[in-house]
């Protein structure tokens, strides 16, 4: 499936420009550094985990997975107090990130089992 290693270069390009734009044109009104930092990390990571996946595509969603939601949990108090940007697109991408791979885990699960039930 190509899709998912899509969604994954495409998650970490969203976490980087989330840590461009909270540094260079901030919603507060004044450049996050600590916001700039961690999501450009994060997006960085998430990208590298994208260029796994022909190699290692188990460590490369896995490890994208467990980054969309540790993001997702930290904007989730945010995000049920009704601030809506970045916390609410932020938690909602990273939730949708997160069921997407899984979603993709069990697709290809299934489509396994079905080959190995075909060849006995």
């Amino acid at each position: 499936m190509l899709w998912p290693r899509i969604l994954v270069f495409m998650y970490g390009l969203f976490c980087l420009v989330l840590g461009l734009q909270s540094y260079f044109a901030p919603s507060s009104g004044k450049p996050s550094l600590v916001s700039l930092v961690a999501a450009g990390g994060v997006g960085l990571i998430v990208i590298f985990f994208g260029t796994l996946v022909p190699k290692n595509p188990r460590v490369a969603y896995i490890g994208t997975t467990v980054l969309a939601l540790m993001i997702a949990g930290n904007f989730a108090a945010k995000t049920f107090a009704g601030i809506m940007y970045p916390a609410t697109v932020a938690f909602g991408v990273s939730i949708f990130v997160a069921l997407a791979l899984g979603a993709a885990h069990m697709m290809a699960k299934s489509k396994s089992k079905s080959l190995e039930s075909s060849n006995s």
